[in-house]
């Protein structure tokens, strides 16, 4: 804060010193016009002066102080020189002016008394020594006077201007406060809603891990069966019960992986990395394959010829998340449309590694398009959604990956379109 002010006041230093030299050369116009070659001189002299302070390598204060200096010191000289008698009123009553604006307001005080005491040094000198100037003891007295008025409404000035400064100051850091307060709340906001989109999630979860157990328990048990008839009938030989063990073993091998993809899916968010698009889409595929077949929905995955070694960059598991929630909320869309005979899914992914997500499940009433992304919102029945997927996938996309969910209505269906960075990505 103090470091910004002081360039502020070292702007307004070099302003003012330009400023000066132009009105003194303005002066010696006047001068030349009227044969004064002493004060060409002397003005000469001064803006040489004016000119190696702006130019030497100093301090900022160490340059404010000689251009006061020197302006008081031209103060004082125009006060003795007749000759721009009418002028001098003007360019000593705008002293503390620069005294101010070019200081604090301790500096701006220090500065403005010290002149004030030596032009009430003169006014006594030429009143008991007779050291006469350009002005006569009345002249002196009111120039002192309004100095002094002046002054004062320059100290005014300053002090409204550091009190208004000071009630900016406190309402600065009150805002600061207040919005880290609100980031702070906002990031709890979010955190509890990822919590319940995330639970949400391992309800499906769980609901696919029965669909898919279900195929093979009912395998395990009709070979337990038919392995005890056999045993009851006297049929059973060895060979039999190593062919049904070797059925059985590999059947809870099959549940055994399957309990293995669901368990990295639901590990808390791993660090970004690098992982392969094909790899994660893969994953997810195997996840809602079973589920998928029992409801006779068709995944069609069309790709570039380099897509099988895309990689991104980035938490693998948070992507596979995101596209399972647009899967899900698919197969609950066809489930609300009964009468589409044929469904359909199409994944398409570009050079980019934009991927595009194409259904046939009726799409998304128009009315609505504008709110599938605000939180809480759901088109479900009460107890089938939290409306909290697309919200997260959408956040989670524009957080974690720099990039973005996009929703667009086709014909008959819906397409989401996942884009991983919005700098490399082409529309």
């Amino acid at each position: 804060m103090k470091t910004d002010i002081r360039d502020i006041i070292y702007n307004r230093f070099i302003k003012f010193t330009y400023i000066f030299i132009f009105f003194i050369i303005i002066i010696d116009i006047m001068n030349f016009y009227h044969n004064d070659m002493t004060n060409i001189v002397i003005d000469t002299i001064l803006i040489s002066v004016f000119i190696i302070n702006l130019k030497i390598k100093s301090s900022k204060e160490s340059k404010i102080f000689l251009l006061l200096l020197m302006g008081m010191i031209f103060f004082i000289f125009i006060i003795y020189n007749g000759s721009i008698h009418s002028t001098g009123w003007l360019f000593i009553l705008t002293f503390s002016a620069f005294a101010f604006l070019l200081n604090n307001k301790r500096g701006g005080i220090t500065w403005t008394l010290l002149f004030g005491v030596i032009l009430f040094s003169i006014l006594l000198l030429q009143f008991y020594f007779n050291i006469n100037t350009a002005y006569t003891n009345h002249e002196m007295l009111i120039l002192l006077s309004v100095y002094v008025m002046n002054a004062y409404l320059m100290y005014i000035f300053q002090k409204e201007v550091d009190l208004y400064t000071s009630k900016l100051t406190k309402l600065n850091s009150s805002l600061e406060s207040k919005v880290l307060e609100e980031v702070k709340k906002n990031k709890e906001k979010e955190a509890i809603l990822s919590k319940q989109a995330k639970q949400a999630q391992m309800g499906e979860m769980v609901s696919m891990i029965a669909h898919q157990w279900r195929q093979p328990l009912n395998a395990i048990s009709a070979s337990a069966i038919k392995m005890k008839l056999e045993n009851d009938m006297g049929m059973l030989t060895s060979t039999h019960i190593n062919k049904t063990s070797d059925f059985i073993q590999d059947k809870t091998q099959d549940m055994s992986e399957i309990i293995n993809s669901f368990l990295e899916f639901s590990k808390p968010i791993s660090k970004d990395s690098e992982f392969l698009l094909s790899h994660a889409i893969n994953k997810v595929q195997s996840i809602v394959e079973t589920q998928f077949k029992l409801n006779a929905i068709d995944i069609e995955i069309n790709y570039k010829a380099n897509f099988i070694d895309n990689i991104i960059v980035g938490a693998e598991n948070l992507f596979e998340q995101v596209l399972l929630n647009l899967l899900m909320n698919i197969r609950d869309a066809f489930d609300e449309n009964q009468e589409i005979m044929k469904k359909n899914i199409i994944i398409f992914i570009d050079n980019f590694s934009d991927i595009e997500i194409k259904d046939n499940a009726g799409g998304i009433n128009s009315q609505i398009i504008d709110k599938v992304f605000n939180p809480y919102f759901t088109t479900k029945e009460e107890g089938k959604g939290t409306g909290l997927g697309l919200y997260m996938s959408r956040k989670i996309m524009r957080t974690h990956f720099n990039g973005d969910l996009i929703y667009s209505p086709t014909s008959g269906g819906s397409c989401f379109k996942i884009i991983f960075n919005k700098i490399q990505t082409k529309e």
